[in-house]
């Protein structure tokens, strides 16, 4: 997984709270996996890659940028 694919992946997903048009922020993208905003940095310009269970949410949300409403239903009820 690319930095541009993580860049792409975080373009990709439109929060349900949030303005159709809205682009999500990488502060949004990391509570959304709960990561820090400074991983999704590092991320997104190459100073790390992704790994274990955020590489494979990543890739279920580039797959199907949909399931970030449903992630973020889990987390709303506290069953994240």
């Amino acid at each position: 997984m690319t930095p541009a694919d993580i860049h792409a992946i975080r373009h990709r997903i439109k929060l349900p709270h949030k303005h159709p048009l809205h682009t999500t922020t990488q502060k949004e993208l990391a509570e959304l996996i709960q990561v820090s905003p400074q991983t999704i940095a590092a991320w997104e310009t190459g100073r790390r890659k992704p790994s274990g269970t955020a590489k494979v949410l990543l890739q279920l949300l580039a797959a199907h940028p949909a399931l970030a409403a449903e992630v973020g239903k889990w987390q709303n009820n506290g069953n994240a």
